[in-house]
């Protein structure tokens, strides 16, 4: 633990012990630290359990109480007294237990980043909730961050909308239904492409391609129509980035790079970095960075891709602001053409930063014979604004017999949502479920929430103005709240290295119960004097803590 630094290096120093193996003590037990000896039986020869005997008769240390062997470990039982003083140590030096201080190091995390004139379907959650982690974890280190909301307003889909409003819609209808008639739109083009691929026709394909072309050679109906599509859609996407407290510091569209990209292309050709395969598209080849697959910059007919503006986006976020790192937030669908964009970038040299690729599984639901599937715009899958309302309404539900503002209905119904995503690890899909998001008896936020309400409700009730802590506490029964608060910064840690908050989310979990079992166990304002005081000065401590841990989450 990096708060038990000086004392592990203590006891390193003096009986020799690999402390970096240290952990947590057994729950079972109740010690506080926990050494395996299973290496040292390797080296040594000799079996663990023994190694762990030895250790515990020969530790003597003025902040050990006590030591016992256990199925190869060594067990250490700290004073709680010790514990305390360790804990007001790191709470006078921290704001926040964790925030560390500010390092000259920019990063740029580009997250959200919708396809605009699609629906935001609950398919885009993961995205904007892990962005939003990843920016807090870097604050929290002390990073400088610029958030970008890199918008998807480019590229063939344009050509989807223009011919899909011709063919099913029109302006009265898009102005009344906004995004939802945009996607409506959208799910029927798709249909019609699917139906022409199958007869082996292309007309509808060409039509689509057309349109994009014109665009992108500046074609003044071209642009009205791309301008109409996007005031629809940043209007839709305004709302919900409001209704979730998220602001970002730049909404720089791809076709904010296009003129920028068209340069690039004919620099990257001069310089014999890139070049024209046989059909006249513009490719980057990757094979030096063991990646056999062409990085195709500009399709045969001329039209640009995700890739033409991702390398402009490069020299732009390098010309400006000349980045540590970059984040993308992007699924692990996507896993490709970054390695591509990262293994060109090293050939090419645009931008000195590290690039990494944060990726995330997806969000599905069961059908109606319990299979599993992807939730997309492209199965009208749930709006995110209909979520958030819909998440108000459970949480009203969830609510029905008590008097609550629809202020914290909203922190409820949101905290619902955000803590479900950060229930498991990024890796993994996950099933949105509406009884796991409110359940009480599971990991879920308003079971987080209701630990945190009762340490406020604690401090609301008391007299007293100052807690002060008395010399003759013995910290006994606080010993597991304060071992675990003590423990965060190494989880902390583990969450930023890994860029993995759901870390972060176990942690809270694991704190709300023993919150839970001290509240019920351990009386507080109907204590003498000198207890009460002292109690309530760690009550006081975990509240602010508490509350800093679920703002990084969001």
């Amino acid at each position: 633990m990096k708060v038990l630094e000086e004392f592990l290096e203590e006891l390193a120093k003096e009986y020799k012990l690999d402390t970096s193996l240290i952990q947590l003590g057994s729950e079972n037990l109740g010690s506080t630290l926990a050494l395996p000896c299973f290496s040292q039986a390797q080296t040594q020869g000799r079996p663990a359990q023994d190694i762990a005997q030895g250790l515990s008769k020969k530790i003597k240390h003025a902040h050990i109480v006590k030591t016992q062997a256990v199925n190869g470990y060594l067990n250490l039982w700290l004073s709680p007294k010790f514990l305390m003083l360790t804990l007001r140590n790191l709470d006078n030096k921290y704001d926040y237990i964790g925030q560390q201080s500010p390092k000259n190091q920019l990063v740029i995390v580009d997250y959200f980043s919708p396809n605009l004139a699609k629906p935001l379907s609950i398919g885009h959650l993961r995205n904007l909730l892990q962005g939003r982690a990843i920016v807090n974890l870097h604050k929290v280190f002390g990073y400088q961050v610029i958030t970008d909301n890199h918008v998807g307003d480019w590229g063939t889909v344009f050509g989807m909308w223009v011919v899909g409003f011709k063919k099913y819609s029109s302006k009265k209808l898009i102005l009344a239904k906004g995004l939802e008639e945009l996607g409506r739109i959208y799910v029927l083009v798709q249909k019609d492409l699917k139906n022409e691929k199958q007869l082996g026709k292309n007309k509808l394909k060409r039509q689509i391609d057309k349109w994009f072309l014109k665009l992108e050679r500046k074609n003044k109906k071209a642009w009205r129509f791309h301008q109409f599509f996007s005031q629809i859609s940043k209007k839709e996407m305004d709302q919900v980035l409001e209704k979730f407290e998220i602001k970002f510091d730049h909404h720089l569209g791809e076709s904010f790079y296009h003129d920028i990209a068209l340069q690039m292309l004919k620099d990257l050709e001069a310089q014999d970095i890139a070049y024209r395969q046989s059909d006249k598209s513009l490719v980057v080849d990757l094979k030096s960075e063991g990646i056999d697959k062409p990085f195709i910059l500009q399709k045969s007919n001329g039209s640009s891709l995700y890739a033409t503006t991702d390398i402009a986006t490069l020299k732009y976020r390098q010309d400006e602001w000349q980045p540590d790192c970059i984040i993308y937030v992007v699924g692990s669908e996507q896993k490709l053409h970054f390695k591509q964009l990262f293994a060109f970038n090293k050939i090419a040299k645009i931008t000195p930063a590290a690039l990494i690729h944060h990726t995330y599984g997806l969000i599905e639901e069961k059908d109606e014979s319990g299979r599993r599937h992807k939730m997309s715009s492209r199965q009208q899958a749930i709006l995110l604004t209909d979520l958030i309302d819909q998440a108000i309404a459970k949480a009203t539900e969830f609510n029905q017999t008590k008097n609550i503002s629809a202020s914290d209905i909203k922190k409820i119904a949101l905290g619902a949502l955000i803590f479900q995503e950060f229930s498991s690890n990024k890796q993994h899909n996950i099933v949105f479920d509406w009884q796991r998001a409110f359940n009480m008896k599971e990991m879920s936020g308003p079971y987080i929430q209701y630990a945190v309400l009762r340490l406020k409700s604690v401090l609301k009730k008391t007299k007293l103005t100052y807690f002060e802590v008395s010399d003759d506490y013995n910290w006994e029964a606080e010993t597991e709240l304060i071992l675990k608060i003590l423990s965060f910064e190494d989880v902390l840690r583990r969450s930023f290295d890994d860029l993995e908050p759901s870390k972060l989310a176990f942690y809270l979990f694991e704190l709300s119960k023993i919150i839970n079992r001290y509240y019920e166990k351990t009386q507080i304002l109907d204590e003498k004097l000198v207890v009460q005081s002292s109690r309530l000065w760690l009550i006081e401590i975990t509240y602010r803590h508490m509350i800093f841990c679920l703002s990084i989450l969001g």
